[in-house]
């Protein structure tokens, strides 16, 4: 903190900076980010084993039976952009907007999310912060930057679409050397985006003044 990265970085973010060194001195990086991906699927099998005697083997059993159940399903390395379940039928409010926006007749079928993979790298979730194309901006319009409120599948009548309703965060200024962009938080200028216009997911920190500061 005494070297002034506070206002840059948030603070759980700043060991990113040693990688480099640790790499450039034991040739390998050892990561933890699998157990911090996992937590809540071994917590769900942890909490519920009372036999301390074994329970590290228990645990350990549990969550190697889930990981083989996953590897089996059908899909499970279908990397294509798609919404992942479950879905739900989305509101009327959603359904009118997005005919409304979207020019679409009545009698579609819309259902909702709150996790999509938007590319074969990208699994992007509700309320992330995410770079991206409008559905309705010419393609050589700079991308824009903002929080995903849902997403949406559109189908029938020959008709399927997957989509993204967006607020778009507006910039406000950013340093010179284009690390740091700060954006100002609205939920005035909503957007809807085609899935597969959404380009990544954001680190960000929300500031008290009412913005943001992306990296």
């Amino acid at each position: 903190m005494d070297a002034g990265w506070l206002e840059f970085c948030h603070p759980k973010f700043h060991w990113l900076v040693h990688l480099a060194r640790e790499l450039e001195h034991f040739g390998i990086l050892l990561s933890c980010w699998v157990h911090e991906r996992k937590h809540r699927m071994v917590k769900r099998y942890a909490n519920m084993i009372l036999n301390t005697l074994v329970f590290e083997k228990s645990v350990l059993s549990e969550v190697t039976c889930h990981h083989i159940a996953e590897l089996r399903r059908p899909d499970k390395f279908d990397l294509s952009p798609k919404l992942i379940p479950p879905l739900k039928a989305s509101s009327p409010a959603l359904r009118n907007l997005l005919e409304m926006e979207l020019d679409l007749p009545t009698g579609m079928t819309y259902e909702s999310c709150n996790s999509a993979r938007a590319s074969q790298y990208e699994v992007v979730h509700q309320r992330d912060v995410v770079l991206f194309h409008s559905a309705a901006a010419d393609s050589q319009e700079p991308l824009l930057c903002g929080e995903i409120w849902q997403f949406c599948r559109i189908s029938g009548r020959g008709i399927s679409r997957l989509a993204a309703l967006i607020s778009v965060w507006a910039k406000v200024e950013q340093n010179h050397d284009g690390s740091v962009m700060i954006v100002k938080i609205s939920r005035e200028d909503t957007r809807i985006a085609v899935l597969m216009d959404i380009r990544c997911a954001l680190t960000h920190r929300r500031r008290p003044d009412g913005n943001a500061q992306i990296y």
